[in-house]
């Protein structure tokens, strides 16, 4: 498409909003998830403030790709409310992918959990592009691969052990929640807690094997919790049963009473 083009295409409508933005899901996959509250809380100020930071779009062909923004995007959409962009050139789908894991990483409200799966991924790529292919890695050849981890580690101040165990959380997250965004999300943001190092050995499972570890830990999540006022019901109720109990053992005879001490 000729810039001529697709700048037409960006004049946004009455509106503000542009009818024509591509979303990615494997882009999107790529921005840590907003807690409930974190979402709630940039919602009611875009509402009241508007958006004022633009949405970042790459002319990919003749397709407008959302690149950085997916929230506000989302919110604008929802109520209707005006939103500016702007335009980032990129050479191609990767370097869109390094550029926004980078971009992420810079961002101050990233949870621990978060800066360890954007480190694995872009430690896992940058080796790869360093490193050569994987038939490579496997034979022996780690010269570059040991130079990336070295530079990882000095960029995110932490030690390279904890950049060789961000990759194997990274990509043990992905293949424990591939074709699952929701679970993806919920461990990330740690609505559901999970321990890394259970994260971590799904690499070295099956596919099987980590399909039943991905439904145990969804069905876990999925039981419902006992509140405290609930907790509160049951202790009163138990206490109340306990009551009728005692009342009732009081007009038991005694022969009656030791025929029940034989059946406890």
């Amino acid at each position: 498409m000729a810039k001529k083009d697709i700048l037409s295409k960006i004049i946004q409508d009455n509106t503000g909003q542009i009818e024509e933005i591509t979303i990615y899901p494997d882009l999107q996959a790529l921005i840590p998830p907003l807690t409930q509250e974190e979402l709630e809380g940039l919602e009611k100020s875009i509402i009241e403030e508007g958006c004022r930071e633009p949405i970042l779009l790459w002319e990919n062909g003749n397709e407008l790709v959302l690149v950085d923004g997916h929230n506000r995007y989302s919110i604008c959409k929802k109520h209707g409310l005006p939103y500016k962009t702007r335009l980032k050139e990129f050479k191609n789908f990767e370097v869109v992918k390094d550029w926004m894991i980078s971009n992420q990483l810079g961002r101050r409200n990233l949870t621990e959990l978060q800066k360890s799966y954007l480190r694995g991924l872009q430690y896992n790529r940058e080796k790869k592009g360093l490193g050569g292919d994987r038939k490579t890695e496997k034979s022996g050849s780690q010269n570059g691969n040991l130079k990336t981890v070295d530079k990882l580690a000095e960029e995110h101040k932490v030690s390279r052990n904890t950049i060789i165990r961000d990759e194997k959380f990274a990509l043990g997250l992905d293949k424990l929640t591939e074709g699952n965004k929701e679970l993806k999300d919920k461990i990330l943001n740690k609505s559901i807690k999970v321990p890394q190092s259970v994260v971590q050995e799904a690499v070295n499972l099956d596919k099987k094997s980590v399909k039943k570890l991905a439904e145990k830990i969804q069905e876990e999540q999925d039981l419902p919790k006992v509140s405290k006022e609930n907790k509160g019901k049951k202790k009163d109720t138990k206490e109340k049963l306990l009551e009728n109990i005692m009342q009732k053992l009081k007009n038991y005879t005694y022969e009656k009473l030791l025929e029940i001490e034989k059946t406890i």
